[in-house]
């Protein structure tokens, strides 16, 4: 998932861990534990690495990884680290 789409993705993976039974209608084998993702700089609501890390984990995906461009100062991710570095 790439962008503002990493927000939308999550949307739909949360409903999909909330409503175990819609599971059933869009993952083979009714688990989503065949599917790998990859997010590359995610934005939107919820897509900081660690909870996309635990969003996975509660849906039984296997997360390849989260890229994050380390000059895009719109990203929380990014941008905490520089914060906190200005107050230490």
């Amino acid at each position: 998932m790439h962008g503002e789409g990493a927000g939308t993705f999550v949307q739909a993976l949360r409903s999909l861990v909330q409503q175990p039974g819609i599971s059933e209608l869009v993952a083979k084998q009714n688990e989503l534990g065949g599917q790998s993702v990859f997010f590359s700089n995610p934005r939107g609501k919820k897509t900081h690495k660690k909870e996309l890390e635990k969003l996975c984990k509660d849906a039984g995906m296997h997360l390849v990884g989260v890229n994050i461009n380390h000059y895009e100062m719109k990203n929380l991710d990014v941008r905490q680290p520089v914060v906190n570095e200005g107050i230490t």
